[in-house]
């Protein structure tokens, strides 16, 4: 601030010039332009380096005959931010934030990381930080904060990124720095990202908030609700599904000790066979007494007493023989001298061993070690040759066989002996069968429960049929009749079935075949239950229903019903990749219930269903296949399971599939992680190259037939969808199912004579077509579209338009209309209406999963849009035509069931045209498409892991593979590694 004399001569100090100056140097500087001779006080800024400190002010006017008239210069500054002292060069303490006063040093008003201005040596209380510590800790801090920052150095709690703790753990991790993984025992894997507390509960078997502890002695299950079956051995069972640990008491058999021994079996865990001496091979299930039921104060006397009866008998047969002998001799007086000693000798030496074995057997019933017969399952067959087959040969193996081998083993299996079907022989329950031969025996029939105020029968024509592990695993049954349909429900309800596998239609060839027990809408009563229908799900090769049973004054019980719906009347389904497709959506189901399997009889399709689902669990954990044990053991406990040499070929060319598909099932949380495990090289290829390889090998021997080269100018030609045989089918085109459609897709080669654009545009016109997608190869093809400015028609007996045209750099995109002539008699069309269709012209790019996946999301915004079918079409009618069907059904699957199998799939349509996806290249591509677009897509960010659960669990985290997961196998078996058994089909 200058300050002009106010008296008189103020115009003097008009241009004056101020600088500053440091110890040597000017810092500052500043003239006055203003022109002003009136003015009092100049108010002036310098510029220069202005936040220097100030030693020197110098103050002038340049020119002759100039006087510098002033009254005072003052002049005001202050210290830089952080400095202080009179020229500034002391630097404030750390416990001030900005500023101190410059004079003293001391913060002038706050602290920062202490609460005591302006001496600031009293620190923040724990929790508190910031300016005076008037800032409370974030609750996201693992301890305490940094008292002058509040950023959480300790780390975070529920939060992944120290110290700003922004990031909140992911909903399967908790704790500091979310480091730990939420119990696997908890619901969904999800818990409270602060205490790890299990947010939606336990799984069955645990306790505690965090699930972390098993349920106590004696229960088990659902918050440990359950009470261990009495039956259990020392009480115990297993926490989650209520098997007894320690096995079961006398006289019950494993897994839930529910079961009384079967016929010819007693004691602990049923594990000991009767005596051979025993009447029929039945005893006493729980001492093995021959013929009575022991008390437990007589058991010894009863075991005695049998024995003594039956020795008896042997004596009177023994002393008959010899009679017998001695009165042939004496007729036989021919006889020489030796010969007639001889045979006295053998008479003789026949009463010694008689008597010597007597008194043997009475001195082991005095000591009470009544020896018992090895140990042997039941009705175990003496085998002469090993029919078990290794999985990573199991494709050479079907490689070398023929019809004539599976019918030749299939007529080895034996029969079943020492086994009864009285009840259900019985003439009262004779009218409950559908077939007169077919009925339960009596040793594993189902058992109704009976109301002893009323004469209802305890009979079903079911069966309980063990699982690989001889667990208690299905129940096969004949389809209900209109006699025994409530019966059945009955069964469904007591039994507290989870899942209902029915194999066959309701009429097949105009016979009935099966009862409809369930609504067709709403509800329906069967007996005093009612069934009620909830959701129901039409796919192509099979019907998912959910029903609802329930009781009056009882809970309701909900169940789901998989309804096969391609297996013909007689022979097999068509291809097997549909019915593995089942039986991979079955054991996704967690249920410890038996699974009823159904069709009409109850045996043939039936038996082959169960078969294949124990041989698939058979392979899991061995790494070994057994089809003829398998099937043996299926028949100790139902007449008849897998009735014809032909479903016995069916199940092994199934099984071979399974193996193949068995744990490729990816979800979209793990898809691309696995997908990054399957690139990897492994031994000098990649694990999905050795997927692909296994894949094809079921397709090679197709492959060769369908390598001729067909010439046919017609390739639209008989097309009639209504009656599609592709084995009969001369021309080009292929029907391939979509996700709910059994003809969803068409293929088709692009025409390249009028002929065939004529015929194209017939089979478009003749059919609901409302997509047409066009994958050009090159630019050399016919061109069979309208002109958009004439509309003229280009090679088609139609009247065809042209009414919307689009272009980008992957496709051209137009809607066309085609006005068909009205029908007459002579004329297949039966359109005669103005119908709009897309077509889509993708013209020549690069086939990458990038260009392809924007491609087949127009297709199917397109397709969603109408109800139609699509046509596929490339230059050789399969190559691109076929990828893009497969793409798209792919991803159908994807949306609706949040997991799929690539390989199940893909292997499903080429059972139907084995060209398509046939090159590695492709297989790859088509994975990595499928994963670009869950990577880019955002309609799974909030999808419920719940809905595959089960999947996860039963894959046990296949994903990460990192070869821990080993399993001690079966010895002699060079498989062990289960995570890599998909890929050990392929030597």
């Amino acid at each position: 601030m200058v300050k002009s004399r106010g008296d008189t001569h103020r115009e003097r100090l008009q241009g004056f010039v101020i600088k500053t100056y440091d110890e040597k140097n000017e810092i500052g500087f500043y003239k006055d332009t203003s022109s002003l001779n009136n003015v009092l006080i100049y108010y002036v800024i310098l510029t220069g380096r202005v936040n220097n400190a100030v030693n020197l002010i110098s103050i002038s006017i340049n020119g002759q005959d100039i006087f510098l008239t002033l009254c005072e210069v003052e002049a005001y500054g202050e210290c830089p931010a952080g400095k202080w002292s009179l020229p500034c060069s002391k630097q404030c303490s750390a416990l001030c934030p900005d500023t101190c006063e410059r004079d003293t040093g001391k913060c002038n008003t706050v602290c920062i990381g202490y609460s005591n201005p302006p001496q600031c040596d009293t620190a923040c209380s724990s929790g508190k930080w910031g300016i005076n510590c008037r800032h409370t800790c974030s609750d996201r801090c693992e301890g305490t904060c940094n008292a002058k920052t509040g950023q959480c150095d300790q780390g975070c709690k529920g939060y992944i990124d120290p110290p700003l703790c922004k990031t909140a753990c992911t909903s399967i991790t908790w704790g500091t720095n979310c480091s730990s993984n939420c119990s696997e025992h908890c619901y969904n894997s999800t818990c409270n990202s602060l205490n790890g507390n299990c947010i939606y509960g336990c799984k069955p078997g645990f306790q505690k908030a965090d699930c972390t502890e098993n349920c106590p002695k004696g229960q088990w299950g659902q918050n440990c609700s359950s009470a261990c079956n009495e039956n259990c051995y020392d009480g115990r069972c297993n926490n989650v599904n209520g098997s007894c640990v320690f096995g079961c008491i006398d006289g019950f058999q494993l897994p839930n000790c529910t079961m009384k021994c079967f016929r010819g079996t007693y004691g602990r865990n049923c594990s000991s066979n009767c005596s051979s001496t025993c009447e029929n091979g039945e005893c006493d299930p729980v001492n093995g007494a021959c013929g009575l039921m022991a008390t437990d104060d007589s058991s010894g006397t009863s075991t005695a007493i049998g024995i003594v009866l039956a020795l008896l008998v042997v004596i009177l047969i023994v002393i008959a023989i010899i009679m017998f002998r001695r009165k042939k001799r004496l007729q036989q007086g021919n006889l020489s001298a030796l010969e007639r000693l001889s045979k006295e000798n053998l008479a003789s030496a026949e009463i010694v061993n008689a008597e010597t074995k007597i008194d043997t057997i009475k001195n082991e019933i005095e000591n009470q070690k009544i020896p018992v017969e090895e140990e042997q399952p039941y009705n175990e067959v003496v085998e002469v040759e090993d029919t078990s087959i290794k999985v990573e040969y199991f494709n050479s193996f079907m490689a070398s066989k023929n019809e004539n081998f599976f019918l030749k083993q299939f007529e080895k299996i034996p029969e079943v002996n020492n086994v009864t079907q009285h009840v259900g022989l019985n003439p009262e329950n004779k009218i409950k069968n559908r077939y007169k031969n077919i009925c339960p025996y009596d040793h594993s029939r189902v058992h109704l429960a009976t109301d002893p105020d009323k004469k209802d029968s305890d009979y079903i024509n079911a069966s309980y049929i063990r699982g690989f592990k001889n667990e208690i695993k299905f129940i096969a049954a004949q389809g209900p009749q209109k006699a025994t349909l409530n019966d059945f429900v009955k069964m469904l309800l007591e039994q507290k079935v989870d899942v209902v596998v029915m194999l066959t239609e309701l009429v097949e060839d105009t016979k009935v075949k099966c009862e409809r027990y369930w609504p067709e809408s709403d509800k329906m009563k069967a007996g005093q239950i009612k069934v009620k229908l909830g959701s129901t799900q039409v796919f192509a090769d099979y019907t998912i229903r959910n029903l609802e049973l329930s009781k009056k004054g009882g809970t309701t019980h909900s169940l789901t019903q998989i309804h096969f719906t391609s297996w013909p009347d007689k022979g097999v389904p068509s291809t097997q990749w549909s019915l593995v497709d089942v039986e991979n959506h079955v054991n996704f189901i967690k249920t410890n219930k038996p699974i009823v399997v159904h069709c009409s009889a109850g045996v043939g399709r039936t038996g082959t269903f169960i078969a294949l689902y124990n041989i698939m669990r058979q392979a899991e954990e061995t790494g070994l296949v057994d089809f003829f044990k398998t099937v043996s053991k299926l028949r100790e406990d139902r007449i008849f399971m897998v009735q014809t040499h032909s479903q016995y070929m069916f199940l092994h060319e199934a099984a071979q599939v399974a193996i193949v598909c068995m744990r490729t099932t990816l979800t979209i949380h793990d898809f691309n992680d696995r997908l990054k495990l399957l690139e990897q090289n492994h031994l000098g290829k990649t694990k999905l190259e050795s997927e692909f390889k296994g894949l094809s090998e079921i397709f090679d021997h197709q492959m060769k037939d369908d390598d001729k080269d067909e010439t046919d100018d017609n390739v639209y030609q008989n097309s009639d969808l209504g009656n599609v045989d592709q084995d009969k089918e001369k021309s080009h085109l292929v029907y391939l199912p979509g996700y709910k459609e059994k003809v969803q897709f068409i293929l088709a080669k692009l025409p390249t004579t009028s002929n065939e654009a004529k015929e194209f545009w017939k089979l478009v016109a003749t059919y609901n077509i409302s997509l047409i997608v066009a994958i050009q190869e090159d630019s050399d093809t016919l061109n069979y579209l309208p002109n958009m400015k004439d509309d003229q028609p280009v090679h088609s007996p139609y009247e065809l338009k042209s009414i919307y045209f689009n272009k980008n750099k992957l496709w051209e995109e137009r809607r066309l209309t085609i006005q068909t002539p009205k029908v007459t008699k002579t004329s297949t069309v039966d359109r005669d209406e103005t119908d709009a269709i897309t077509h889509l012209s993708c013209v020549p790019c690069v086939m990458d999963s990038k260009n392809l996946l924007k491609i087949i999301k127009r297709c199917r915004e397109c397709q969603s849009k109408s109800f139609g079918k699509v046509i596929f079409m490339c230059k050789n009618g399969v190559t691109w035509s076929g990828f893009m069907a497969v793409l798209s059904l792919l991803l159908d699957r994807l949306d609706n069931e949040s997991y799929l199998s690539i390989p199940l799939v893909v292997g499903t349509i080429r059972s139907l045209e084995p060209r398509i996806i046939s090159k590695f290249e492709q297989y790859r591509t088509l994975y990595q498409t499928i994963g670009r677009h869950i990577e880019t897509s955002t309609q799974y960010t909030n999808m419920d892991r719940s809905r595959y659960q089960t999947l996860d669990n039963k894959q046990e985290n296949s994903v990460q593979d990192k070869g821990d997961n080993n399993i001690n196998t079966k010895e002699g078996n060079e498989y062990h590694n289960l995570d890599e058994l998909v890929y050990a089909n392929t030597a």
